[in-house]
């Protein structure tokens, strides 16, 4: 039996995303909190705080923001494709920890 993550990752590998599921990507994307860091082995790296598991690089912090969110809308396509939720962004959660 397949476990959520790896019925999750077959579909990113395999999805090619309808016009409509990309446009809800690109919109929950630009609610995101994206990262990007200069990184000592690929220059730099990038990756959204609501969503960990999936980074990006490139060369230039330019590179890397348009690897980045082609990454994450291929991953947040699938998952809509697929019937999953997308993460909520960050703004939106609660805070049980004091900071």
């Amino acid at each position: 039996m397949k476990t959520t993550k790896n019925r999750l990752a077959d579909s990113v590998r395999d999805f090619q995303p309808d016009a409509k599921l990309l446009r809800a990507a690109k919109k929950a994307l630009a609610t995101y909190t994206l990262v990007i860091e200069p990184d000592s082995q690929l220059c730099y790296i990038g990756w959204a705080k609501e969503f960990p598991t999936v980074f990006a690089d490139g060369p230039t912090p330019e590179e890397c923001m348009a690897s980045l969110k082609f990454s994450l809308e291929s991953a947040l396509s699938a998952m809509l494709g697929e019937g999953f939720e997308m993460p909520r962004p960050i703004s939106e959660a609660k805070r049980t920890q004091q900071v």
